[in-house]
């Protein structure tokens, strides 16, 4: 008599058919587990197949049952719509960024959404996918077609770095706000790929003290307007940024106590290149900077000779542009022969002076408003000149046939072997010697 099983069906995978299976149920009369179209009244299907399939960017199992073998093989071979396929609308990469642009208004700088919103016009490749259905192979596409040399971007440019940065920060905020099961498709490798042309970055070398003196005697000479020689020396005795510099107002000034205070900088449009007044500072902080006794002389000067305005640089009551005060520094650079460019050499060359000459890190990050020592080191380029002072007292680094013996050291020079046992003999008493034996 056969046992009933304890299990009225069974599934065995069909062999050369991944992902199907076949269904077995238990016939009483026969004592076995039968197929169920041979079981009269049965209605039940034969083939049940299993297979995975993406549905709104999220990988879901799926199953349905077959009679034959035939369908349940198409079925698994078919690209099976997904059961949202009635939606009309997918939230796409384009839907995010346009979300994300309308949430950023009021919580990020102006400047700081106009510089987004060069980065974003990158992402075209991008705009129509689904953010659930974004992989780390469409960034490999989307980067592919960045670097390639048909893409229109300037020659001096070398990498997309920016932009894979900011499209991991869109979509970090997708999940923060939409889905918080989402995981950013950029990998540690994109950042790598996204450098299309290798090359060594080129030193923001500081000028030396004697380079500055001649630039600034430059400037005081030659410089069409005598606005540029005065906001130069600021930088360079003071350490502001250039934004801050121009953004500084009389106002700011405390003569008795010998320092200004920055309150709100100026900054130059992307688009329009438009200077623009804006309160508060790069790191939020007002920060006050102490007048050493020169630049005290020399805004003293500025005031009285200058035009009369609220704001200590202008150009007729203007703000000065970016690219006027660049050519007039450049110009200088490039008369006096010195590879240098650009407005922030100033500050880079206070702070390397001035912690050469103070030897203190500390009061040099207070003058820069840096929030962090390894920022202000960064500045602050150790000059050849400290080197060599350092060096002077580098004693384990002396030759041998220079270096003086130390006063009062016991350091015994080397001279012939007869000389020193002469030597020895006078430091060693004469009644040490072997123990005798008792």
């Amino acid at each position: 008599m056969t046992t009933k099983p304890k299990r009225l069906r069974q599934e065995v995978a069909v062999r050369g058919y991944p992902g199907i299976f076949k269904t077995l149920y238990w016939s009483e009369t026969k004592g076995r587990y039968v197929d169920p179209r041979s079981i009269r009244g049965c209605r039940a299907k034969p083939f049940r197949v299993v297979k995975r399939v993406k549905v709104l960017g999220r990988w879901k199992k799926v199953q349905a049952m077959f009679d034959t073998i035939d369908a349940a093989r198409a079925w698994r071979d078919k690209t099976t719509k997904t059961p949202q396929a009635r939606v009309t609308h997918t939230y796409t990469l384009g839907d995010l960024i346009e979300e994300w642009q309308r949430w950023s208004i009021g919580r990020y700088r102006e400047s700081t959404r106009e510089q987004y919103a060069k980065e974003v016009k990158h992402m075209a490749l991008l705009m129509r996918v689904p953010v659930e259905a974004l992989t780390a192979y469409d960034i490999d596409c989307w980067l592919q077609q960045l670097i390639d040399p048909g893409y229109p971007k300037p020659k001096s440019r070398t990498s997309f770095r920016r932009e894979v940065t900011s499209l991991k920060t869109i979509l970090n905020w997708y999940r923060e706000r939409k889905n918080s099961r989402f995981q950013p498709p950029i990998l540690k490798r994109h950042k790598q790929d996204a450098v299309f042309t290798r090359r060594a970055q080129a030193r923001k070398l500081p000028l030396t003290e004697e380079q500055l003196e001649d630039v600034l005697d430059w400037l005081k000479v030659h410089s069409k307007k005598p606005v540029y020689y005065y906001l130069a020396a600021l930088q360079a005795l003071s350490g502001p940024r250039i934004g801050e510099a121009c953004g500084l107002m009389w106002k700011d000034m405390d003569w008795q106590n010998q320092r200004y205070t920055i309150q709100r900088i100026v900054w130059w449009s992307t688009k329009t290149s438009k200077p623009k007044l804006r309160e508060g500072t790069k790191t939020d902080e007002i920060r006050v900077v102490k007048i050493c006794p020169r630049l005290l002389e020399l805004l003293n000067e500025w005031q009285e000779h200058g035009k009369r305005c609220e704001f200590v640089f202008h150009s007729d009551g203007k703000l000065l542009t970016r690219t006027a005060i660049q050519n007039a520094y450049n110009q200088a650079f490039e008369r006096l022969g010195l590879p240098q460019r650009a407005t922030h050499v100033f500050r880079h060359t206070f702070a390397t002076i001035h912690a050469d000459q103070t030897k203190d890190i500390r009061a040099t990050q207070g003058a820069l408003g840096h929030k962090d020592l390894r920022t202000t080191q960064h500045y602050a380029s150790v000059s050849e000149r400290t080197q060599a002072q350092a060096l002077g007292d580098f004693r384990l680094g002396q030759s041998r046939k220079q270096q003086p013996t130390p006063p009062g050291g016991n350091v015994i020079p080397l001279k012939p072997r007869e000389a020193r046992d002469k030597e020895l003999s006078r430091i060693v008493p004469q009644n040490l010697g072997p123990k005798e034996s008792s």
